[in-house]
């Protein structure tokens, strides 16, 4: 399952689950206050899940988008900064 599908699978849980325990509050039913809460506790460990998912396919695609600098097109900026620094004159008695 995808990070998106586990954290809409976890709020739908969280939902439901917040949903059985203030009718099981309501109804003085314990068995289904005590469901509720732990559907709720699955929903939120679902979404966990998908945060972690996305926390990993961040990391995997590298340092380069998360940084904010793509190496593969750099820069205008960063392209004359290059091109000066491969046509300069070598110093003399170099």
């Amino acid at each position: 399952m995808g990070s998106v599908a586990d954290k809409v699978k976890g709020a739908t849980n969280e939902a439901i689950g917040k949903g059985k325990q203030a009718v099981g509050r309501a109804t003085d039913n314990h068995r289904l206050e005590g469901e509720g809460a732990a559907q709720e506790l699955k929903g939120k460990t679902q979404k966990a899940v998908g945060e972690a998912k996305d926390a990993v396919k961040t990391a995997s695609t590298g340092c380069n988008r998360t940084a904010g600098f793509d190496f593969e097109k750099p820069s205008a900026q960063m392209r004359r900064r290059l091109f000066r620094h491969i046509t300069a004159p070598s110093p003399e008695g170099a």
